[in-house]
């Protein structure tokens, strides 16, 4: 049987590279290198105990944290005109089914900020509320579907992957979005 060697990083001066003290899962960096009319590209380093990291370049994360109280109070102030402005059709069937539906559409709000930060946009002209929506796969996972100006601007951005992450209590619900963008030359050139 042959002897398996784990290979170690090592800096110039051989000593082993470990993470940083201030231990992080996900530690964005950002690469400094900005095209002219771009959003900047960055990276993020994934450490774990069998590999000193990973890097994940152009990606671009967005969360977002929401009380489901203020949820319910809008859904009191604003009713179906509150629905109409910020859930689609099919969002709104899908939270109504449920015994308690405010956690839910408080997860699905924190979806679209999530995504509009990882856009680097905010809501508004580049992404409306009603054209990023949370659908689910057929084993119940969330996805992201866009629509109208949010695709055009996933497009313009060479956005090319978009992943989900949902998760609520009886307070509040948080998401957590990260967007894979093309990579340029000079940022392929730089890894």
């Amino acid at each position: 049987m042959k002897e398996q060697t784990k290979k170690i990083r090592t800096t110039k001066q051989g000593q082993a590279l470990a993470p940083p003290s201030s231990f992080s899962p996900l530690k964005m960096k950002n690469r400094g290198q900005k095209p002219p009319g771009s959003l900047g590209f960055f990276q993020i380093r994934v450490y774990s105990a069998n590999t000193p990291f990973m890097i994940l370049p152009n990606c671009s994360p967005g969360i977002d944290l929401v009380e489901n109280a203020r949820i319910a109070t809008a859904l009191e102030r604003g009713g179906a005109a509150f629905l109409r402005r910020v859930f689609t059709d099919a969002e709104v069937a899908y939270c109504q089914q449920h015994r308690d539906p405010v956690p839910r559409f408080a997860a699905r709000f924190a979806a679209k900020e999530a995504v509009a930060k990882a856009f680097r946009t905010g809501i508004g002209e580049a992404a409306t509320f009603q054209e990023i929506e949370v659908i689910h796969e057929p084993g119940g996972a969330p996805l992201i579907r866009l629509h109208g100006a949010a695709a055009a601007t996933a497009e313009a951005q060479g956005i090319t992957g978009l992943s989900v992450s949902l998760t609520h209590t009886a307070h509040y619900a948080a998401a957590m979005v990260v967007v894979q963008r093309r990579a340029n030359g000079a940022e392929q050139a730089s890894l």
